[in-house]
């Protein structure tokens, strides 16, 4: 025994010396034999179907938005931000109404719709807001909802109004958001189909707060009162929430006029 090991150890050596004289690469396997070896370690990560566990989780839907809220199988707990980034490449957004003039005072109905260019199916990641049920004030923001409204999925599509000088029309300051978690959808679009919110217009403002009196015996609350908007044309934008988008494409627009 200790011969057949003392001969071995000898030709490892006499090996090893060869290829010190004839060159590193001379004694490195070949490509082939490289590709083979890789195969059989790596077979299970490079070839054949991914697993629950690998496969993008979500859900499947078109249609209305407002179905996704309830739908507890669209959100994904770590997106992975190279599928974040490569499926926002092909969505974009749009913002239709159903007219293009209207009364003061009047209301236009809006769709802002997400789709994409893909012939296939198509990922759109949304951030979700996740806290007490939010409700919608007469120029169409969003406002949070109180303690007992329930804790829900909600998406917040922003309107805003601009004038001819591109400026808000609404001087009401907004109402502070209460504390909500994040969360994030992944929608599987189907061919060919899209994503639809339905919002209504009005065709209002709110004026500035007023300031408080400090020498008043008596502080009277401010309820806002909206009042309609003067004829001209306006610029109606609306902010999408998708998921890491970049605000020009998360940001659609139409053009309304007001006359009598």
């Amino acid at each position: 025994m200790w011969y057949e090991a003392t001969v071995k150890i000898a030709l490892l050596g006499g090996l090893g010396v060869l290829c010190a004289f004839a060159g590193v690469s001379a004694c490195e396997p070949s490509a082939k034999e490289k590709a083979a070896d890789s195969g059989s370690r790596d077979a299970s990560l490079t070839s054949g179907p991914k697993t629950d566990e690998q496969r993008p989780s979500g859900c499947k839907r078109s249609g209305a938005i407002d179905t996704l809220e309830s739908d507890a199988t669209c959100v994904v707990e770590s997106p992975d931000p190279d599928d974040v980034d490569t499926a926002l490449k092909g969505v974009t957004v749009a913002l239709e109404a159903d007219t293009d003039h209207t009364v003061p005072g009047g209301v236009v109905t809006l769709r802002a719709i997400v789709s994409h260019k893909s012939r296939g199916p198509h990922p759109v990641y949304f951030e979700v807001e996740e806290g007490p049920k939010s409700h919608m004030d007469a120029l169409g923001r969003m406002e949070p909802g109180g303690p007992d409204s329930g804790i829900v999925r909600w998406l917040k599509f922003d309107l805003k109004t601009l004038n001819m000088y591109e400026r808000p029309v609404d001087f009401l300051k907004a109402t502070k958001s209460i504390a909500t978690e994040r969360r994030i959808f992944r929608v599987m679009v189907p061919p060919r189909t899209k994503l639809v919110r339905t919002l209504q217009w009005f065709a209002m403002w709110f004026p500035p707060e007023p300031k408080p009196d400090p020498d008043a015996s008596v502080h009277i609350e401010y309820k806002p009162v909206p009042l309609k908007l003067p004829e001209g044309k306006y610029t109606v934008r609306v902010n999408v929430p998708l998921f890491r988008a970049e605000l020009a494409q998360r940001v659609a627009e139409v053009q309304l006029r007001v006359a009598n």
